[in-house]
């Protein structure tokens, strides 16, 4: 049972992450408009990398655990 629920706690910090990966953080830097621009690009491909690592881990600990779900392993 213990992993199981530290499995849901990598679900929820995924979820958690997946809220933040849409957010512009915009705002006035002080950096000419180009470097803020690849500011804001680099920042965002950073947030999905963790996302993607975290449903990584969610996906390999559920085969892991040999969980089953009928409406998720169709």
């Amino acid at each position: 049972m213990e992993k199981l629920i530290s499995l849901h706690k990598h679900w929820l910090n995924a979820d958690a992450v997946k809220e933040v990966v849409a957010t512009e953080i915009g705002g006035d830097h002080g950096l000419p408009e180009g470097l803020a621009e690849f500011a804001e690009l680099h920042s965002s491909f950073a947030r999905l990398s963790v996302l993607y690592g975290l449903i990584y881990v969610v996906i390999e600990g559920y085969k892991e655990l040999k969980c089953t779900n009928p409406k998720v392993d169709e």
